[in-house]
């Protein structure tokens, strides 16, 4: 082959590798369509792993804290947060949406009981507690955290100084640790459940994800800074799987569904849009 047919073998074959990369890199960056101020959603199909073929679908709604306000129902209490005497046995989340009509939410952290779901760990609900904390459990040692000013911080239960806390929920565990890094055995690698979870990234929005059947290890891998999704987050804990794992929002031409909406669960973490004289600059 002459010198010239090589050059130009090799500048055909470099065009080709650069198509790809674009190419790759387009189809893993998540596209968001607005559905209300400060709430958008996208929608994406990834591979888990580089070493296996299953794929994982991610839905994510991605939250603004300065333009909307987010909040934790204990849905125990869904017709009355602050009636003891008004608890009902369990609400799903579907009921939720009907009831308190947020743009958005999705199922809490976890219960010991799927006929009565009472929550396991901390809630509170709008300065109202309303579960009680555990500090002594491997498990859920992670909390969701909005604080009175509307920022949302994620981390160790141990770190977060509850009493600034609005609204929280215990869940676990970390699935996204506060530095970045994957905080998930590799050897959980195998334990694959459908899952709810709830992040931060850098800037402080908040991201509300719900994925088909997928191990943490693999959702932190995909997740973390540097992952193929391109979220950056910085923090983020799984809420529960399987079963109770569920997530709505409405958009302009209805109601869209993730997971399963009707299981009883204990809590959820629901978005309303905040009128726009109460917007907080950002």
């Amino acid at each position: 082959m002459s010198h010239s047919k090589a050059r130009l073998v090799y500048l055909c074959i470099s065009v080709l590798a650069s198509m790809a990369m674009s190419l790759a890199h387009a189809v893993n960056s998540l596209q968001y369509k607005t559905v209300a101020p400060g709430i958008e959603i996208g929608d994406i199909t990834l591979a888990a792993n580089k070493n296996i073929a299953d794929s994982v679908n991610f839905h994510v709604i991605r939250v603004n804290p300065a333009l909307v306000h987010i909040s934790v129902v204990d849905v125990r209490y869904l017709s009355n947060p602050h009636d003891k005497n008004s608890m009902q046995v369990a609400y799903s989340l579907r009921e939720v949406m009907r009831l308190i009509t947020p743009v958005a939410a999705i199922n809490g952290g976890y219960t010991r009981s799927l006929i009565k779901p009472i929550p396991t760990g901390l809630i509170l609900s709008e300065g109202k507690p309303t579960s009680k904390i555990i500090n002594d459990s491997t498990k859920i040692r992670g909390v969701v955290c909005i604080h009175r000013d509307g920022r949302v911080a994620i981390d160790e239960i141990s770190t977060i100084a509850t009493a600034d806390c609005l609204s929280a929920i215990q869940s676990g565990p970390m699935v996204i640790e506060k530095n970045g890094v994957n905080g998930i055995r590799k050897t959980q690698q195998a334990v694959k459940a459908i899952r709810s979870l709830v992040g931060i990234d850098q800037k402080g929005w908040m991201y509300l994800i719900q994925t088909t059947s997928a191990s943490l290890f693999d959702l932190a891998e995909i997740l973390r800074p540097g992952g193929a999704l391109n979220t950056e987050l910085s923090a983020a804990l799984n809420l529960d799987g399987d079963i109770d794992s569920g997530m709505m929002v409405r958009e302009e031409n209805g109601t869209r569904i993730f997971g399963n909406v009707d299981a009883v669960i204990p809590s959820a973490l629901v978005i309303h849009s905040l009128p726009y004289r109460a917007r907080r600059q950002k």
